[in-house]
C-alpha cells in the first residue's frame, strides 16, 4: 500500500514471530528486536506493539502506557508515488529540518503520565518536504481539513494523513470520515475514524476502532 503506515515493517515483524514459532527458535525479545533492526528501522517497533518511544535508528524501543482514551481520523489517498518513496522523502530533508528530539521526549512523558495526545504534541519532519516528493498531498490535506475542521498531519513518509483528538472528538471525526469517503475519487482509499483503547471488530468508514487494530482492520 505504501501509505506511510509501516505496512512493510509490520509484515516483517509478523514474519519474524511466525518463523520463531514455526522453527521453535525460542528467541528472546531483545534477540528478535536485533534481527528486526537489521531488516528495517521500524521493525522493532512493530515487534513491541502499542505506544512506544523509539530512539537511535529505531532499534531502541521503550514501551509506554496506552494512556487515556483518544480519537483518531485517518485518510490514505490513492496518489501516484515515486518508485522509492521513502528514499525520495529522506533525500529532500536538510539539516535544518531536524530537531533535538525534545518534542518526542515531551510526548513520551505525557503518555507515561496517562494523558491523551493532541495535535499540538505531534510533529513529522517529512511534512516540511512532502510537497517536493509527493504530488497531490496538499490538495488531499485541504479536502481532509475542510471535512474535519482541523489540519491533519502526515503519517510516516505519506501519503496517508491523520488527526488525533480527545475521546469527545470521535463523533466529529466519524462524520468527517464519512463525508471524506463520500467525496473520494474512484480508486481512492477510504477514511476511517477510530476511538478508544484496544476495541476490535471489523472496520467500516467512520466506525470506532482502537489504535491497536487500525493496521489490521483498515478498509481499502
Amino acid at each position: 500500500m505504501a501509505g506511510g503506515l509501516g505496512g512493510g515493517s509490520s509484515d516483517a515483524a509478523a514474519f519474524l514471530r511466525l518463523a520463531d514459532v514455526f522453527w521453535g527458535l525460542g528467541l528472546r525479545p531483545e534477540e528478535m528486536a536485533a534481527i528486526g533492526a537489521g531488516l528495517g528501522s521500524d521493525v522493532p517497533l512493530f515487534l513491541a506493539g502499542g505506544a512506544t518511544l523509539i530512539e537511535g535508528r529505531g532499534e531502541r524501543v521503550t514501551p509506554l502506557p496506552d494512556g487515556a482514551a483518544w480519537a483518531g481520523l485517518l485518510l490514505s489517498p490513492e496518489l501516484p508515488l515515486p518508485a522509492a518513496k521513502t528514499a525520495a522523502m529522506f533525500s529532500a530533508l536538510r539539516p535544518r529540518h531536524f530537531g533535538d528530539g525534545a518534542r518526542g521526549r515531551a510526548l513520551a512523558a505525557k503518555l507515561a503520565d496517562g494523558a491523551a495526545p493532541d495535535r499540538g504534541d505531534l510533529v513529522n519532519t517529512f511534512d516540511a518536504v512532502v510537497g517536493e516528493a509527493l504530488l497531490g498531498v496538499a490538495s488531499e490535506r485541504r479536502r481532509f481539513a475542510r471535512a474535519a475542521r482541523a489540519v491533519p498531519l502526515l503519517a510516516g513518509a505519506g501519503p496517508s494523513l491523520f488527526l488525533l483528538g480527545a475521546a469527545r472528538d470521535a463523533a466529529r471525526f466519524g462524520r468527517a470520515g464519512r463525508a471524506t469517503d463520500g467525496r473520494r475519487r474512484p480508486g481512492a482509499r477510504r477514511a476511517a475514524a477510530g476511538s478508544g483503547i484496544g476495541d476490535g471488530g471489523a472496520a467500516r468508514p467512520g466506525q470506532a476502532l482502537g489504535p491497536r487494530r487500525w493496521s489490521r482492520c483498515w478498509p481499502g
